[in-house]
């Protein structure tokens, strides 16, 4: 029961952990999660009867995480690739915890309801914090419009699923209706068309397995979500373009190509498919997409199958897929002989939620970005719990392992979000010799923010700084920027050839959007170059 109210709780406050100097979609699974596997961990160590079907998810789980970490200690960024290595044990994790908590259909409507009420919650803080004007990429709380709207898609089905588990009439129903209604209106007054598509597609085959008294509730349900949620999000009308479903219509009659009516995302997978084919089987690596050149716009493919494919190869991405798929199918169907069916209603329910989920990330990042991998995941794992076949007794190894994989993912994630602290927070280290520039240089899983330390080192040691640009820069997941620090570094010692070699590099590198920028400091450059050359004085 704790730790079922410790899942809801991480829920909630979700959001809310952007306000931390922390690399938020690395570390909140763990800092999220903490509290509930430490208050879950007698259920690790008890040796109960599983399900037959949940020890072939066991041994997808081994298949996949043996071959996730071969690619990701193969990868041309291994540093960085375990530390979201490690940060999908803990996702993992959760998701275990949840399937065992979810044997009681109280608990499955806590978890339910916290992450229902967590985006109700966000969202009605972002709509109090509102500002006309603001971009796209400083919604409160969030780090994108386009992530707001995702945690709005997986808090709409959330309580759509809470709805259909609740008892009919109840005070604990009417608290769902209101969580979904604010999450559909945030869902529609976001202006992503992803998330509508995923509900869409989630609720289609959601109703497809539903029994008929079942599906007129959940007809009844989606009615008034949708409907309420519509008439909130018209009250919340704003001039922005990229806001609103009115503006998700303006963009999509507007568009002139495929490409441009899917933004881009074909783009996104031709791309993905490419480097695919390079290392097919193995991947390269989890978290090695955002290394691509020149860089992309978005840190990930927008599918989650290409992403995985990408990431672990086909050996990975298999099972891992596999997985997905079967907790989703185990939960639709519903076959439990040994629960009532209110369990089984609460179970189908979070799997139709899943569902949703699934859809959606096959255009989006529903799988790389925490606000919405971390409430899948315990979708996830309340529709697994449904049992399939005859039980069987779990092995003594399967605890131990996890056991040691979260201990051990841990420190991976502490010593991570100490070098991201330590780049980010002042004061900086005295100089390149500091314990924590030489731990960097050992275990390079992250350069955000390097540019901090070499300001701060200019004068002292500039030399070190040019050596420690070019190094940062072949460890950056978006190098562009280093070599126009290179450059300037470079404009100020008189070297205009080196620094003209450094702004060409960026353009090689830098996203086809920021190439004008680039353009003018290469004219400029050039133009010094050439007043340079018709001023020296003729020996």
């Amino acid at each position: 029961m704790k730790s079922a109210w410790a899942l809801a709780i991480a829920a909630i406050v979700l959001p809310y952990l952007t306000h931390f100097p922390i690399d938020y979609d690395r570390i909140a699974p763990a800092a999220l999660l903490l509290p509930a596997l430490w208050l879950g961990r007698k259920s690790w160590t008890a040796l109960e009867d599983r399900p037959r079907g949940q020890r072939t998810d066991q041994l997808l789980i081994l298949i996949a995480a043996v071959v996730a970490l071969v690619s990701t200690f193969l990868s041309a960024h291994p540093a960085t690739s375990i530390v979201s290595y490690a940060s999908w044990i803990w996702i993992f994790a959760g998701a275990l915890l949840v399937r065992r908590v979810a044997t009681s259909a109280r608990l499955i409507r806590l978890v339910l309801a916290g992450i229902a009420v967590g985006a109700a919650v966000g969202c009605l803080t972002v709509w109090v914090q509102w500002v006309e004007g603001i971009p796209m990429t400083a919604v409160p709380h969030y780090q994108h419009i386009r992530l707001f709207g995702l945690h709005m898609l997986v808090g709409t089905v959330a309580a759509l699923a809470w709805i259909i588990a609740a008892a009919p009439r109840s005070h604990e129903r009417m608290l769902a209706y209101a969580a979904g209604v604010i999450s559909c209106g945030g869902m529609l007054w976001s202006g992503g068309r992803t998330p509508l598509a995923g509900v869409a597609a989630g609720l289609v085959i959601w109703f497809w397995y539903a029994p008929r008294l079942e599906r007129q509730v959940l007809v009844r349900a989606v009615l008034v979500v949708v409907l309420g949620g519509a008439l909130l999000s018209f009250l919340r009308w704003s001039p922005e373009p990229y806001l609103g479903w009115w503006g998700a219509f303006a963009r999509t009659t507007a568009a002139t190509s495929v490409d441009e009516l899917s933004s881009t995302r074909l783009s996104f997978w031709s791309v993905t498919w490419h480097e695919i084919l390079r290392a097919p089987w193995i991947g390269h690596g989890a978290d090695t997409y955002r290394f691509i050149l020149p860089k992309q716009d978005g840190n990930q493919p927008h599918n989650w199958i290409l992403q995985f494919l990408h990431d672990f190869g086909v050996l990975g991405a298999v099972p891992l897929g596999w997985l997905l798929l079967r907790q989703a199918y185990r939960g639709l169907a519903g076959r439990g002989v040994q629960d009532e069916g209110e369990i089984i209603r609460s179970r189908r329910a979070a799997a139709g939620a899943l569902t949703a989920c699934l859809a959606a990330g096959l255009l989006d990042g529903v799988f790389y970005h925490v606000i919405i991998l971390l409430p899948a995941a315990l979708l996830a794992g309340i529709a697994g719990a449904a049992p399939r076949g005859k039980a069987v007794r779990e092995a003594r190894w399967y605890a131990a392992a996890w056991g040691s994989l979260a201990v051990t993912s841990a420190m991976v994630l502490g010593l991570h979000s100490y070098l991201f602290a330590a780049l980010l927070l002042p004061p900086a280290p005295s100089g390149p010799d500091s314990p924590a520039p030489r731990l960097l240089r050992a275990f390079p899983s992250t350069t955000f923010a390097v540019d901090r330390w070499l300001n701060a080192w200019r004068r002292t040691h500039p030399e070190a700084v040019l050596e420690w640009i070019h190094w940062a820069q072949a460890h950056s997941d978006n190098p562009a920027p280093l070599h126009v620090y290179a450059a300037l570094f470079y404009v100020e010692r008189g070297d205009l050839a080196s620094a003209a070699r450094e702004v060409d590099e960026a353009m090689l590198k830098e996203h086809h959007r920021s190439l004008y920028k680039l353009r003018r400091l290469q004219e400029a450059i050039r133009a010094a170059q050439e007043h340079s050359v018709a001023t020296r004085p003729t020996p």
